[in-house]
């Protein structure tokens, strides 16, 4: 499903956000009293960084 065409700008997208050596960092925390932060607000995150890494394999 993740090659289906309709998903290539959603990709291309996540690509464009990390910072050149395949590491990403959150933009924003919604919901924040409701909602565990797993990574600090930009700076690199481990685990964004992983979620995003196993999409774009």
């Amino acid at each position: 499903m993740i090659n289906h065409p309709n998903c290539q700008e959603a990709l291309a997208l996540l690509q464009s956000k990390g910072d050149g050596q395949l590491n990403y960092s959150a933009e924003k925390i919604f919901m924040k009293s409701s909602w565990v932060c797993f990574d600090p607000l930009r700076a690199k995150g481990d685990w964004i960084t992983d979620e995003i890494q196993w999409l774009l394999m």
